[in-house]
C-alpha cells in the first residue's frame, strides 16, 4: 500500500524569489494614519466599497505572501474593522476633526475661532466693568455738589 505525505509546498522567501526572477522586489507600503487613505476609499463610501478595498489589500499584502508587510497588513485590518462598524466609524470621523476646526466658524469667508472670540469679548467686558467700578470709587470720596457749577449759578443770580 502506498502512502502519500501531505507536506506543504516549498515556498521561497521573498528575497530568494528575486534571485531567480528578473523583477525587482516590491517595496513595503508606507502606513498612512488616515484609515480612508489606507484602504484607498472615499470618506462617503459605502460598506460594499470598503469591503472590496479591504479584500484587495488583504490579497496583495497578506503576510503569507509578503512577510515583510505584516505591520502594514495589520494596519489595513484595523482600518477595515473600524470603517466597517458604523459606530466605530462615526467615532473615528468625529475624532478626525481638530479642536481648532471644531471651534471655528467661517464668517464672510474669514475663519473665526470661537474660543479666541469669546476670550476677546470677555476681556473687553471685564475691562469695561472694572473701568466703571474704579470711576465710581473715585466719585465716592468727592463732594456730591459741583462747586464750580454752583458758583456760576450764584453769580448769574446777582
Amino acid at each position: 500500500m502506498l502512502s502519500f505525505s501531505r507536506r506543504a509546498p516549498l515556498r521561497l522567501v521573498p528575497h530568494a524569489r528575486c534571485l531567480f526572477s528578473s523583477e525587482p522586489p516590491e517595496e513595503t507600503p508606507v502606513i498612512d494614519p488616515c484609515l480612508y487613505k489606507t484602504l484607498g476609499v472615499e470618506k462617503d463610501s459605502n460598506q460594499k466599497d470598503i469591503k472590496a478595498a479591504y479584500l484587495q489589500k488583504a490579497r496583495d499584502f497578506h503576510p503569507d505572501k509578503r512577510p515583510e508587510c505584516l505591520e502594514y497588513f495589520t494596519h489595513v485590518t484595523k482600518a477595515y474593522e473600524t470603517l466597517s462598524n458604523e459606530h466605530k466609524r462615526a467615532v473615528y470621523d468625529d475624532e478626525q476633526i481638530s479642536d481648532e476646526d471644531f471651534f471655528s466658524v467661517k464668517v464672510a469667508g474669514v475663519k473665526v475661532n470661537m474660543l479666541s472670540a469669546m476670550l476677546a469679548v470677555s476681556t473687553v467686558g471685564i475691562s469695561y466693568f472694572l473701568y466703571h467700578r474704579m470711576a465710581q470709587k473715585q466719585k465716592e470720596g468727592a463732594c456730591p455738589v459741583d462747586h464750580k457749577q454752583r458758583q456760576e449759578m450764584i453769580a448769574s443770580r446777582k
